[in-house]
């Protein structure tokens, strides 16, 4: 007889504490580090086609783009907040003026995972979160030596870079993670002739 299939444990911090996913009496999804590099993933609006119930507002500029759950939540103005709260490390992400709300490249980067809790979640969250949170959880330094590196090359016009470092200087007491990101889209932009 095969031993049954193991299926991956995923902790998450739903509740605000480190739990299993399948422990949280919540809709939740997540998307792990792991399965990002597995994914052709370029972008929130590729990130929202992973979580059922879930779309990315497009209102105009990148930095007005607004995650609707389960239809709360729509593309914003510029001093607007929405019904969706967006979360890094826990850290509630205000609008403001312009920019702030969106998630880019560099909140996506080295991630160790994103946690998108579907329905209100103003007890655990509170402020603007009726819609459900979104939780974007960096990648810790770890005490183990890790070097990876990767190049992509989309078509003609743009190619990618990224490279991630981690160090344990001092074992358990001083740890050092390090990372970067280049992507060259210059030949996008139109070539004069003469």
């Amino acid at each position: 007889q095969q031993p049954a299939e193991s299926v991956e444990k995923v902790t998450v911090t739903a509740r605000k504490r480190s739990e299993q996913a399948r422990d949280v009496p919540s809709s939740l999804s997540v998307i792990t580090g792991d399965e990002q590099k597995n994914l052709a993933v370029d972008g929130m609006q590729d990130y929202a086609r992973q979580v059922p119930g879930a779309t990315l507002v497009n209102s105009g500029p990148e930095y007005l783009n607004d995650f609707s759950i389960r239809g709360s939540g729509s593309g914003r103005l510029g001093f607007s907040e929405t019904a969706t709260g967006i979360y890094k490390d826990g850290n509630y992400s205000a609008g403001g003026g312009f920019g702030g709300r969106a998630l880019n490249r560099m909140d996506l980067f080295d991630i160790e995972r994103i946690e998108v809790l579907r329905g209100p979640q103003g007890a655990l969250y509170g402020r603007n979160s009726v819609g459900g949170a979104v939780n974007v959880i960096a990648r810790k330094p770890g005490d183990e030596f890790e070097l990876f590196g990767k190049l992509g090359y989309q078509d003609t016009d743009r190619w990618s870079g990224q490279g991630i470092v981690n160090l344990p200087l001092i074992k358990e007491t001083l740890l050092l993670r390090a990372g970067g990101f280049l992507d060259d889209a210059q030949a996008m932009a139109p070539h004069l002739v003469e």
